[in-house]
């Protein structure tokens, strides 16, 4: 069974945003152990700071992220449901056991981890909230692997 883990910067505030996700891990669970690691953002004090913050984020997220990595970003490339779901199905049979989904802080990511990521995935040209994005991601994950195992969830 593959194993997915979710690394995002900055704290979930609303609590509402958990039972989403929750949701969308329960279903996931027939096909992939999934879980969540929250790194804290790191603060500044100006506009100055962000580069330095970033790298220091990035930092974080690279050390816990692990196997295949990729780095949500508005610049990835912005597969359609069915494309994606076919890249995790190329990611999972090419023996990746681990796939590591990156979302960025408040500045976005490092150019350490986009760097380093072995893709870069968007969502669309717009910037998400990263409640917003993990929601988002989750239930895209979910419907990858629906799309995978043909169960009609995806229209």
């Amino acid at each position: 069974m593959v194993k997915i883990k979710i690394i995002a910067t900055g704290l979930v505030k609303n609590k509402n945003i958990k039972p989403i996700t929750d949701e969308y891990y329960k279903r996931i669970s027939r096909w992939a152990q999934i879980s969540e690691e929250f790194l804290p953002e790191v603060l500044v004090k100006n506009e100055g700071e962000i580069e330095a913050k970033k790298q220091k984020e990035g930092k974080l997220q690279l050390e816990k992220a692990e196997g295949f990595i990729i780095a949500m970003d508005k610049g990835g490339i912005m597969p359609s449901s069915e494309e994606f779901a076919k890249k995790l199905d190329n990611i999972m049979a090419s023996g990746n056991s681990t796939i590591s989904f990156i979302i960025g802080g408040s500045n976005g990511l490092d150019k350490a981890v986009l760097n380093r990521a072995d893709l870069i995935l968007s969502f669309g040209k717009i910037t998400y909230a990263h409640e917003i994005m993990r929601i988002c991601l989750s239930e895209q994950i979910y419907r990858a692997f629906t799309i995978l195992n043909n169960i009609a969830y995806h229209k």
